[in-house]
């Protein structure tokens, strides 16, 4: 099976109905996520974040949400519970919730066209994206697009964003989806 994504474009607040539906089917580790978020637009989507992550192993792999346990390995990528062999993640940004799920490691990116910071770029970008950044027309979609290349790379590995930054590790697939870039990066045989 290939890689597929799922994305939920949120067009303002949720409604204190949706929020306590979304409640009622988030595990612990979501429900006190979305309590201990501040922001309440983050908060919401990473209820919808849950929500969208259920529905997508169920029409992926057939799954019964009922019975789908969530966690996360200690460097805080979410995994699915007593199973090896299905994979996803997830990402959410200015309002768009996205959701990869794959048989192998997958990881997925979601940013909204942000300016071009070159200090950031040359911290934690490869050479290539870098010099990709600086021959591009316009600076701040380049940049936005190669950080969710770096972040999708990350998410793969669960392990640290500066480990893979220079060795080109994984694919990926980048598309513009409104103001923002989504990207997914799987491993080369995937």
């Amino acid at each position: 099976m290939e890689t597929k994504i799922y994305a939920v474009q949120l067009s303002g607040s949720l409604k204190d109905s949706e929020i306590v539906s979304l409640l009622n089917c988030a595990n612990v580790y979501c429900r006190k996520k979305y309590e201990n978020t501040k922001i309440k637009s983050r908060a919401e989507a990473s209820l919808v974040a849950n929500a969208l992550v259920l529905f997508a192993l169920k029409d992926a792999f057939g799954l019964d949400v009922r019975k789908i346990r969530l966690g996360t390995l200690s460097s805080g990528k979410p995994v699915l519970l007593g199973c090896d062999n299905i994979f996803f993640s997830i990402s959410h940004c200015g309002g768009l919730v996205a959701c990869a799920v794959s048989r192998t490691p997958v990881g997925i990116d979601v940013e909204k066209i942000r300016k071009h910071n070159p200090l950031v770029a040359g911290r934690f970008l490869s050479p290539m994206q870098t010099e990709r950044i600086e021959f591009s027309e316009n600076k701040d979609e380049a940049f936005t697009r190669e950080w969710t290349v770096f972040e999708a790379g990350a998410k793969l590995f669960g392990d640290g964003i500066f480990k893979y930054r220079h060795t080109p590790l994984f694919s990926f697939e980048t598309i513009r989806f409104g103001n923002c870039f989504i990207s997914v990066a799987t491993c080369p045989d995937n």
